[in-house]
């Protein structure tokens, strides 16, 4: 830095790890020059440093706003009571909450079904299961745009109209033809708008048949 020219020939930044910037971090007054320039010096070294909280990957360092523990905690709020808002659409519901767990399994390639006397304890159960481990996977399957046609598929499944070979196959009945879960997804989405193929219709009729 040259005191008539009030511009810096070169220009670096120590980080020194200490107790303390483990602890509370180093906050950066945007609208000050000096720490501006030291930020965006600091923004160059990508490889320790990363602008990213949710991907940080081998960065030992992370740029978050100064409010990013207050956004954190909302939308931590926010998300379980989305988790919160589907479990109570989905309890006290048995044949629902027996879809849904039949579309989880499905959807997660697990060789696992229902069984069709499930008593509602086994079913709570179950839910409680998938949002302890996996809520994310929990409100995504419930808000799936898709998820009507899997409650179909899952009925269908449990009435025999369209058969499950092993994990990831799937056949219906009456056609020689094998698909992979979205595959059939999506056939049967195709099927459903124009209601003209004779085995949809079979199925439905399979499907509201309460024998």
């Amino acid at each position: 830095y040259k005191k008539k020219n009030e511009f810096w020939a070169e220009f670096g930044v120590r980080i020194i790890k200490t107790p303390e910037l483990m602890r509370i971090g180093k906050k950066f007054d945007l609208s000050e020059p000096r720490e501006m320039l030291e930020y965006l010096v600091l923004k160059t070294w990508k490889k320790e440093i990363s602008t990213d909280w949710e991907n940080t990957k081998n960065a030992r360092y992370c740029f978050v706003d100064a409010d990013h523990e207050d956004k954190k905690a909302i939308d931590e709020m926010d998300f379980a009571m989305k988790v919160g808002e589907v479990y109570g659409t989905l309890k006290n519901k048995p044949s629902e909450m027996k879809d849904f767990i039949n579309i989880y399994y499905q959807s997660k390639f697990k060789n696992k079904i229902v069984p069709e006397d499930a008593e509602v304890n086994f079913l709570v159960k179950e839910l409680k299961g998938i949002i302890d481990t996996d809520k994310e996977g929990f409100v995504g399957v419930y808000e799936d745009k898709s998820y009507a046609t899997k409650v179909l598929i899952a009925k269908a499944i449990t009435k025999g109209a369209i058969l499950r070979q092993g994990v990831g196959t799937y056949a219906i009945t009456g056609l020689d033809v094998e698909y992979t879960y979205p595959e059939l997804v999506s056939q049967m989405q195709e099927w459903g708008k124009t209601k003209t193929e004779p085995i949809y219709a079979k199925i439905i009729a399979t499907v509201k048949n309460k024998n």
